[in-house]
Parts: C-alpha cells; structure tokens; sequence
C-alpha cells in the first residue's frame, strides 16, 4: 500500500513538473509571439504564423503524448490497485482468520483461567482448612505441655524442698559430728585425767615411800632431840600433803564419773539422733528417688511431647510450605496465562491497528485514484478543448493564408489595400493572442486545482 502510494506520488510531481514545462513552453512561445508581434513588419507576418503553427503542432504533438504516456501509466496503475486490493482482500480474511483464531484461544485461555482460578480457590479453602486444623492441633498441644509445665514446677518445688530438707538434715549431722567430736575431746580429757591421776597416785606412791622414809628417819633419829621435835610438825605437814591429795584424787575421780557419764549420755543420744537421722535419711532418699523417677518420667513424657509437637511442627511447616509453593506455582501460571493473554490482546490490537491503518490507506489511495481520475478526465477535457482550439486555429491560420493571398494581392494593387490588410492581419492576430490569451487561462485554471489537491 505504502510502495502504491509513492509511486502515485511520483508520477503526480512528475507530471507537475512535465504540465510546468509545457506552460514554460506556452510561456515561451507566447513572449516569441509578443516579440515577434512587436519586432516584425508587416512583411515577416506569415513567417511568424507559420513558425506559431509549427510550435503549436509540436506542443500539441507534445501533449497528446503525454496524455497517453498518462493513459498507460494510469491503466498500469489500475492493474497494480486491483492487485493490491486482491494482496489486501486476501490480507484481511487472513486477518479475519487470525482473528478468529485469536479469540478462540483467548477463549480457551480464559477457560484456563477460571480453570486455574476455582483450583486455587479449592487449594485457598483447604489450606485454610489445614492451617485451622492445624492452630487447634498446636493449641492442644500447648494445653498439654502447659499441664506438663505445671506439674515440672510442682515437682521441681518439692524436690527444693526435699534438698532443702536434706540441707537441714546434713546440718543436723554437722552438728551431730560436731557432739562427737566434743565427745571425742571430753575423752581425750578423760585420758588426761587418769593421766594425772596415775601421776598423783605415783606421787601417792612417793609420799609413801617418803613417808616410810620418814618413819625411817624417826626411828633414826629417835635418839636426837633436836629431830625428834621436828618431826612431828614434818609428820603433820606430809599428812596434811597427804589429806590434800586425797582431796584432789577423790574431786578428780568425781570428775571422771561425771564425764564418763556425760560422754555416756551423749553416746547414747548420739546413737538414738544418728539412728532416727538414718533413719529419715533412708526415707529421704527414698522420697528422692521415687521424685527423681517421677521427674525423670516426666522429662521423658515431656521430651516425647516436645519432639512429637516438633515433628508435627516440621510436618506442618512442610505441608504449609507445599501449600505455598502449590500457591506460587498456580499464581506463576495465573501470570503467565494474564500476560499471554495481554500479549495476545496487544497483538489484536495491533492488528487491529494495522487493519484500519491500511483501510485508511486503501481509502486514501481511492481518493486519490478518484483525484487521479477526476484529473484525467479534465486533462482529457482540457487536450480536447486544445484541439478543438488547435483545429479552430488551424481553420483560422487557412483563412489568415487566404487573407494573406488576397491581401498580398491588394497590397500590390496599392498600398492603402496594403495598409488595410496590415490592419485586418493586426485585428486577426490581436484576434489570435486573445485566442491564445483564453486558452492559456483555461490550462492556468485547470492546474491550480490539481497544485492544490497536490
């Protein structure tokens, strides 16, 4: 359409141009003529006339074949349209055809689209479906572990206070070796005590010995006044010595009577707390025990519970990822068939676009074969006109040749015939140029339409 399209632009300024070069050569011959008209006498008038004719038989010659050079280049253009609207016909059922093929996709492509639409809806309401069975399965599982929380802490409470009491119980025992270490030192004290006391009853011994020394020396010294005097008094003194230790031996043995049954008391007492102490012990332990087997339960139930909420919580997650990536999938799908279809329907639009573009074209292309038309059959009008004007011309350049003849032959009879004949031959060529004159504004008005529709 478009190559249709310029090469009837090319042949219309190819024509303006060659109707420019005939007007140029109208131009041209009518200032030859008005030169001639003003340089020439009387005598060069029938040279002239012959020269006008000659010119106008060559432009005549000229224009009629350009009118046939027209003729052939617009019947070659005809051929081409019809061509090309045959191309186009077939072009726009193609068009149709594509068209229709267009829409039948785009209709199954919607299909597609609500097909994939209701599944992502069914997929929607069992993942919701899912994720609602799933928050009620964790919100008993976190009831369940909550259970388990409580009865952990009541447990771990009373072992607290079963370690505290143990606490307790081993201060208790502290204090307990505490009472046998005292026992200990009271012992150790008592070993001391008889310690002294073996030693005062070796002093015992040694008094004694003095003593029977002392008798001895009595006896000795029975025969010296002097000592006998003071014996006595070192007798009393010994006895007193000796009444002193006594004392102290009898206060010591008291003493060790006391502690013997103070450390017996607290033996006694230390075996009844360090029994009723292993005793609560042994009940302790045991508590411990059946509260460590019970906690250790516990645990064991509660990591169970841990790891079957964990993998519920993998199952979940991973069925909740699957759901997201069936989610993903069908929303890829869904994007892919929306941008297929805006492709499809930019290429309809396109089309489309394309289709009313060539129509214009075509419609242009009419519109200006009708223009061309129109054209052609005022350029015939107008070369029938010039040759009706051509014949008229030639009727008038005969009778001019006649005149002449007849006015050469009254030029030679005289010379006012003469004058009167250059009159009448001024009259027939002012006769002439207006002639000329009109036929001239004629071609002048026929090409301003064709420069404006240009």
């Amino acid at each position: 359409g478009n190559s249709i399209f310029y090469a009837l632009s090319q042949k219309i300024i190819e024509l303006e141009d060659e109707l420019h070069e005939v007007r140029g050569k109208l131009d041209a011959s009518e200032e030859k003529n008005m030169r001639c008209h003003c340089n020439f006498g009387a005598n060069s008038e029938l040279s002239e006339h012959e020269e006008k004719q000659q010119v106008s038989d060559v432009e005549t010659s000229s224009l009629q074949k350009d009118l046939d050079e027209v003729k052939s280049e617009k019947e070659a253009l005809e051929a081409v349209v019809l061509v090309n609207k045959d191309e186009i016909d077939r072009l726009k059922e193609s068009m149709v055809s594509a068209a229709k093929q267009f829409e039948v996709e785009l209709a199954h492509r919607d299909t597609e689209i609500d097909k994939c639409k209701q599944e992502l809806e069914v997929l929607s309401e069992k993942y919701l479906h899912d994720i609602s069975a799933l928050e009620a399965e964790i919100g008993k599982l976190q009831g369940v572990i909550k259970t388990f929380e409580d009865d952990f802490a009541k447990i771990s409470q009373e072992k607290l206070m079963l370690e505290s009491r143990v606490e307790e119980l081993e201060q208790s025992v502290n204090s307990s070796n505490y009472s046998v270490s005292e026992m200990v030192n009271l012992q150790e004290l008592m070993k001391d005590t008889q310690a002294e006391l073996e030693k005062v009853s070796q002093e015992k011994e040694v008094l004694r010995e003095r003593v029977l020394e002392f008798e001895q020396l009595l006896g000795d010294f029975e025969n010296s006044g002097m000592e006998v005097a003071k014996l006595p008094e070192t007798i009393k003194n010994l006895g007193a010595q000796i009444e002193g230790t006594l004392q102290e031996k009898s206060v010591l043995q008291d003493r060790i009577k006391e502690l013997e049954q103070a450390v017996h008391d607290s033996l006694q007492n230390h075996s009844l707390e360090k029994s009723s102490l292993s005793a609560e012990l042994s009940k302790l332990s045991e508590a411990n025990a059946s509260l460590e087997a019970k906690l250790a339960s516990v645990e064991a139930e509660l990591k169970q519970v841990y790891d079957e909420k964990a993998n519920e919580s993998l199952n979940s997650e991973k069925e909740i990822s699957r759901l997201n990536q069936e989610l993903a999938n069908v929303k890829t799908d869904l994007e892919l068939l929306l941008s297929e279809k805006s492709l499809v329907d930019n290429k309809v639009t396109t089309l489309l676009t394309d289709i009313t573009t060539r129509d214009e074209k075509m419609k242009q292309m009419d519109d200006q074969l009708n223009q061309l038309q129109l054209e052609h059959s005022k350029l015939m009008a107008q070369a029938d006109l010039a040759r009706k004007s051509l014949s008229e011309l030639h009727a008038r350049v005969c009778e001019l040749e006649k005149e002449v003849e007849m006015q050469k032959l009254v030029i030679s009879e005289s010379a006012e015939g003469k004058r009167e004949a250059i009159r009448q031959l001024c009259f027939s060529l002012e006769h002439y140029r207006s002639g000329y004159q009109e036929l001239r504004q004629l071609l002048h008005d026929q090409k301003r339409p064709l420069v404006m529709a240009t």
